[in-house]
């Protein structure tokens, strides 16, 4: 099995802007050989590049360039037009008609952006919460190991473990008898 190589961020910037501004003439193995990547690399990393680009360019046409103020402007520049006017002003513009409805849910929307420190306090208010539910539950179960034990520690009282000093454990089952009368002097 080979190492994937590691190329730097500059040598890929480098090798892609070389592929896509390159001459009829030049093919993307003699780039990728003068740049010291391999082909199948290069040839990736161009697709990536054109895949953003479109994803770019898409957003070039929805007008998302436009700051709210600009698409306030728009708004309210064609708020009075009839359908045509309207998409003759947006034909001369760049847009299309749904881009302005899509402002207009958008600038008139309840603003709910939370803030990076506020989400922060929550995600640790959360991590808080859940420790402390950790740690309830081992303190429930420490409480009650602890009133167990004590009540073994009854039915030997003279033993500082709990079981007498010559005492063999043989099965699980003298585990379940002991805490069984345990129980049962609870009651009594």
């Amino acid at each position: 099995m080979t190492k994937k190589a590691k190329y730097e961020p500059d040598t890929r910037r480098l090798a892609v802007a070389r592929a896509l501004a390159r001459s009829p003439d030049e093919t993307i193995e003699s780039i990728a050989d003068s740049c010291g990547v391999v082909v199948g690399t290069l040839k990736f990393w161009l697709k990536s590049e054109r895949r953003q680009q479109r994803a770019t360019s898409t957003d070039l046409k929805s007008g998302s360039l436009y700051t709210p103020a600009e698409q306030l402007e728009a708004l309210l520049a064609t708020a009075g037009m009839s359908s045509e006017a309207r998409s003759a002003w947006c034909r001369e513009r760049g847009l299309f008609a749904h881009q302005l409805e899509a402002w207009k849910k958008h600038l008139s929307a309840p603003k709910v952006d939370e803030s990076a420190a506020l989400k922060e306090s929550r995600r640790q208010a959360e991590q808080l919460q859940r420790e402390l539910n950790r740690k309830d539950k081992a303190l429930a179960e420490a409480a009650a190991l602890l009133v167990l034990q004590k009540k073994f520690q009854s039915l030997f009282p003279g033993e500082e473990s709990g079981l007498p000093r010559n005492f063999v454990v043989r099965s699980s089952n003298w585990w379940r008898r002991q805490s069984q009368l345990a129980l049962d002097a609870s009651w009594r």
